[in-house]
C-alpha cells in the first residue's frame, strides 16, 4: 500500500508539473515588434545569452533624442516604457544594420541600485528638486556614475569607443544627437 501511495504521489506530481507552467493570465500576449532591415536596433538578452524572442525593445524610431552631456537617451511618448519590459540586471545588445555594436553591461539599473558595475548600463530614473521620475533613461558608462574615472571603467570605455563613435555618428546623421 506504502508503494502505491508513492507511486500515486510522484504520478500526480508529474502531470501537475505542466499544469503549473501554463499562465493563468488571459491578457493577450504582447505582439512581437517588426524588426527593421537596417538601422539602430537594440535586444534584450536573458541570463542564457539569447536575445528575447518578442524581437527589438527598440529601435532608432523609437528614439526621441541622444544627449552627449547628460547621456540621457529619450524615447518617444508613443514606445511602451523599457522598465515594464525589461528585468532588472538584464542585459542589452545594441546592433547597427547587422553589426553589433556594444552591449550593456550585464546591466539596466533604476535608482535604487547598491551594486557597483563598472561597464555600460541603462539606468532609468532621475531625482531632479527630490521629487523621482522613473520615465527618463540614461545610457552611462558605469553604476553609479560617480565612478567614471576608476580604471575598470576606462579600460571598458576604451574598449568599445569606436562602436560608441559609430553610434553617435549615425544619431548624428538621424538627427537625434543633443551636444
Amino acid at each position: 500500500m506504502r508503494t502505491f501511495a508513492w507511486t500515486l504521489a510522484i504520478a500526480i506530481a508529474t502531470l501537475a508539473m505542466p499544469l503549473t507552467a501554463c499562465s493563468s493570465d488571459d491578457s493577450p500576449a504582447e505582439e512581437p515588434r517588426q524588426l527593421a532591415a537596417s538601422g539602430l536596433r537594440a535586444y534584450a538578452v536573458m541570463p542564457t545569452d539569447t536575445r528575447l524572442a518578442a524581437g527589438a525593445l527598440f529601435t532608432d524610431e523609437d528614439i526621441e533624442w541622444f544627449d552627449v552631456n547628460t547621456r540621457e537617451l529619450r524615447f518617444r511618448d508613443s514606445m511602451p516604457p523599457l522598465r515594464e519590459r525589461l528585468r532588472v540586471l538584464g542585459s542589452i545588445d545594441f546592433y547597427l544594420d547587422d553589426q553589433h555594436l556594444f552591449s550593456t553591461g550585464a546591466t539596466f539599473v533604476s535608482l535604487l541600485c547598491s551594486q557597483f558595475i563598472p561597464d555600460l548600463v541603462l539606468c532609468y530614473g532621475s531625482i531632479d528638486n527630490g521629487v523621482i521620475d522613473d520615465s527618463r533613461y540614461f545610457l552611462n558608462d558605469c553604476y553609479p556614475p560617480q565612478f567614471t574615472d576608476i580604471e575598470e571603467v576606462k579600460a571598458n570605455r576604451e574598449r568599445r569607443a569606436q562602436q560608441w563613435d559609430t553610434f553617435l555618428r549615425y544619431l548624428e546623421r538621424k538627427g537625434k544627437l543633443r551636444m
